[in-house]
């Protein structure tokens, strides 16, 4: 994803929510980089949940979403090697001068 991207992409190790990993766990996908790269960043992204809904995890994953929930003491390692700041982050997305964006990946 990186060369066709011209991003830095990385997963997030820390699960959402934190735990052990189930069935509905998300995992933050996190682009950094020229803007112009992003279409492709979520076209590969999206096509990798298209292979995905065979899967037998899939349907409870897609139906179930961490998005906005706060989450008390959860951090994010955010490491945006692209030259934008990163850093930990307090179970939030966002910030000044984040060129990050995030999105929940199931795994």
């Amino acid at each position: 994803m990186r060369a066709q991207t011209t991003m830095h992409v990385h997963v997030d190790q820390q699960n959402v929510p934190p735990g052990p990993a189930g069935p509905t766990t998300e995992q933050v996908l996190c682009l950094g980089g020229p803007v112009a790269g992003l279409p492709t960043a979520l076209s590969l992204a999206t096509n990798y949940y298209a292979q995905a809904t065979q899967e037998e995890w899939f349907a409870s994953w897609a139906s179930n979403s961490n998005c906005g929930i706060e989450i008390p003491g959860m951090w994010l390692t955010l490491d945006n090697r692209s030259g934008g700041k990163g850093g930990k982050m307090d179970g939030k997305m966002g910030g000044k001068g984040m060129d990050m964006m995030g999105m929940g990946m199931g795994m």
